[in-house]
Order: C-alpha cells, then sequence, then structure tokens
C-alpha cells in the first residue's frame, strides 16, 4: 500500500513538473485579460497584435508577452499589468508613464523620447533616445542615472 500511494504521488509530481513551464504562443487577442486588451487599446492603438506568448506557471499564467507589428513588445504579469514595454528604437507614447517621470524627462531632456520602461513593486527604469537610463523610485525621487 506504502508503495502505491508513492507510486501515485511521485506520477502526480512528474505530471506537475512536465506542465509547469508551459508556453503557449497564439495571436488570439482574446487570450489576455481584459485589462491587457485596454492597455494595448489605449496606450498602443496604431500597430495590431503580432503574436502573443503565454506562459504558464504552477498556480495559472505567469506572463504574457505580446508583440505588435510595429516590434513594441509589452510584458504583462498574470493578472494581466503591464511589467515592461519594449519599443526597440521606437518612441513610445508616454500615456501610460506616471506624470512624474513624463515631467522629469520633459524638463531634463525634452528633445529625447522614452523607448522603454520597466516598472516593478518599488521602480521605474526609463531608457531613453539619448541612451540614458532613469532609475526612479515609486515616490518620484530619481534614484540612478546610467549610460
Amino acid at each position: 500500500m506504502k508503495r502505491f500511494i508513492l507510486t501515485a504521488f511521485m506520477c502526480v509530481i512528474t505530471i506537475g513538473l512536465s506542465r509547469a513551464d508551459e508556453k503557449i504562443i497564439t495571436r488570439d487577442v482574446n487570450r489576455l485579460p481584459a485589462t491587457s486588451r485596454e492597455f494595448i487599446a489605449q496606450h498602443l492603438p496604431g500597430s495590431p497584435v503580432s503574436h502573443i506568448k503565454i506562459e504558464k506557471g504552477w498556480f495559472g499564467v505567469k506572463e504574457y508577452e505580446v508583440i505588435l507589428t510595429n516590434g513594441v513588445e509589452i510584458k504583462f504579469d498574470g493578472d494581466g499589468h503591464w511589467e515592461e514595454v519594449e519599443g526597440h528604437h521606437t518612441a513610445l507614447a508616454t500615456t501610460f508613464i506616471p506624470d512624474f517621470i513624463v515631467s522629469y524627462i520633459r524638463q531634463y531632456y525634452p528633445e529625447a523620447s522614452v523607448f522603454s520602461v520597466e516598472k516593478d513593486r518599488n521602480r521605474y527604469e526609463v531608457k531613453l533616445s539619448n541612451r540614458l537610463e532613469l532609475k526612479f523610485d515609486n515616490k518620484g525621487n530619481l534614484v540612478d542615472i546610467d549610460r
């Protein structure tokens, strides 16, 4: 009996591990959470979705990566909130970027465009067309500048 329970437990673990990091590639925008679809429609309306990578983990979707036809990439967390927008040397709209960051860029680097933005719980990292990387905390303080 112990051997049967151990064997059954090992089978469940093996099946779980084999499905833990499943990736799905699709073009079906309806596979995205409503929050992600609204973000794309509101802030990046000019380019249709080329394809979507859905990364699943043990407890559901870990991440969505959306690639638009103009090359812009957007990463969303499992709930559909944006984590990173990468323009690949294409100027991005700034409508989704917090006002304190946009104001700072307009004041100190008015000629620069935003090429990418990444956020996590404690900070924002913004890459500009002039090759500067600005790092801000959540309170709007500039904490670092990299070249």
